[in-house]
């Protein structure tokens, strides 16, 4: 199992611009520079200075994908002037950008001393990949009302990696079980895509096909009969909301009422193999069926099985710009 989180701290000063409609909790229209739209002075350095102090993550004992991030910071500002509110920019591979609004200071942080603050946010990212991420504090010239933007000293680099096979496998193990369960009893094949959502790894749904029917012939038996439908929704990597195809799998039903001529090789099928070929976004895939190397007609139902892996061992974010086109 690998680790899905890194953090490296990268001392660079970098401007950015983010989507409008990432930021929460600020009335913006549909300009992509919220500078702009606030009129906002770019320069704010001259007036004060943003030093992050530490950068922390924090991550449940009880998962390796749910996190929540923590930066640590202080203010310090020239004479009549105060922080409004603080924003997180993330830069994206792929030149995507994306803005989330965090806080004001005031609920977050102390008067250390005059025109001064410490404190600290937290705030999640629910969509892997590779974010260099950069704070900013919006502040007021209390005499003229003019708003300013000062960009922290520090950036940093945050990769989030998609959960692997071992994750998926042990997260949704017991819904595999039931889906093998009901193909025993049903003769047919169950199935079903997995999806991250809000860094939750979650069953889609639960699809069934037709009952197998035992061919007249002899030979080997190969049979496809459980279409299931994919999606991929993706939103601002800060928000919640998204929902993001990582595994698939599906079950192969028993030949038990069939003639002991007719056979088939458990596992993962050609018709299996092809299909996965055909998926637009690749991801880990699992196939629950007998244990043996050949499975012949009116073998017991109830005799050992295991759930085959194949295709990649977790899907990579690198690829996912081919398909996000758009803001998200």
């Amino acid at each position: 199992m690998k680790k899905h989180l890194l953090i490296i701290l990268s001392v660079m000063l970098q401007y950015a611009c983010m989507d409008s409609d990432g930021l929460s909790g600020i009335s913006l229209s549909s300009s992509r520079y919220p500078w702009e739209e606030q009129n906002i002075i770019e320069g704010g350095d001259s007036v004060g200075s943003m030093i992050l102090s530490s950068y922390n993550l924090y991550m449940p004992e009880y998962s390796e994908i749910d996190h929540f991030i923590e930066p640590e910071f202080e203010i310090n500002l020239s004479n009549g002037y105060r922080p409004v509110y603080l924003v997180c920019v993330l830069l994206a591979s792929g030149e995507n950008e994306y803005g989330v609004y965090l806080e004001e200071p005031a609920n977050c942080g102390t008067v250390s001393g005059y025109n001064r603050w410490n404190g600290n946010t937290r705030f999640k990212i629910y969509r892997p990949g590779a974010f260099r991420i950069e704070f900013n504090v919006v502040v007021v010239n209390e005499e003229t009302n003019k708003l300013y933007r000062v960009t922290a000293d520090k950036t940093f680099d945050f990769i989030m990696e998609y959960p692997d096979a071992d994750d998926v496998f042990e997260a949704l193990e017991s819904d595999m079980d039931n889906c093998w369960d009901y193909t025993k009893t049903g003769n047919c094949e169950y199935g079903f895509a997995a999806y991250l959502n809000d860094n939750i790894i979650e069953v889609g749904n639960i699809v069934y096909g037709d009952e197998m029917i035992c061919p007249e012939t002899s030979g080997e038996h190969i049979t496809a009969t459980v279409e299931i439908d994919i999606y991929d929704y993706s939103v601002n990597p800060t928000q919640e909301g998204g929902s993001y195809f990582i595994s698939i799998f599906h079950t192969h039903p028993p030949i038990t009422n069939c003639n002991d001529n007719v056979w088939r090789k458990p596992g993962p099928s050609s018709y299996d193999e092809d299909a996965y070929d055909d998926l637009r976004i690749v991801v880990p895939a699992f196939v629950y069926d007998y244990d043996t190397n050949k499975l012949n007609g009116g073998h017991n139902v109830s005799m050992s099985a295991k759930v085959y892996r194949y295709g990649v061992e977790a899907r990579d974010y690198n690829n996912d710009y081919e398909f996000y086109s758009g803001e998200y």
